[in-house]
């Protein structure tokens, strides 16, 4: 295997366990903590609803293990799938609101046009923001008191 496969292939249960690592800094524990996850589908751009390889996949066992409610949302990726995996299908206004943390794990340009000024505040204190593609504003999201980090950097 390759040396960018197998990179492939480690970050998302990387991703996962970094997450819910600040998860339990910020709260003492992840048990009961409810995560929202934007982005079901392999990739976000250009848009699809083909689940084959999908980060979510490899990291749902590791959510499920931390004891987290899981909230979902994919443009394209019906609710119905994303309720047979295990999450409540939301909105993506629905995720943010009582969360007390966000995943975005694809690139879909719709996620990038979100008003996070004004769902930031429907976040439950303290929150965490794991951007994987950075499409949020990372100024705005610490500006409103919430924890960042994306694929890179902390």
């Amino acid at each position: 295997m390759g040396q960018a496969r197998g990179l492939n292939e480690h970050l998302p249960g990387h991703v996962a366990e970094r997450l819910i690592g600040m998860m339990r800094e910020k709260r003492g524990s992840a048990e009961g903590a409810r995560l929202s996850v934007l982005g079901w589908a392999y990739k976000g751009w250009p848009p699809t609803d083909d689940m084959r390889g999908t980060p979510i996949l490899s990291m749902l066992p590791l959510f499920r293990a931390a004891g987290l409610e899981l909230r979902g949302h994919d443009y394209l990726v019906a609710p119905e799938i994303i309720r047979g995996l295990g999450a409540e299908p939301v909105t993506p206004e629905a995720a943010f609101d009582g969360a007390d943390a966000v995943l975005v794990i694809t690139n879909h340009p719709e996620y990038a046009k979100l008003d996070i000024g004004r769902l930031l505040p429907t976040l439950r204190r303290p929150a965490v923001l794991y951007d994987c593609w950075r499409i949020l504003d990372e100024e705005t999201v610490r500006g409103a008191g919430v924890s960042y980090a994306g694929i890179g950097y902390a």
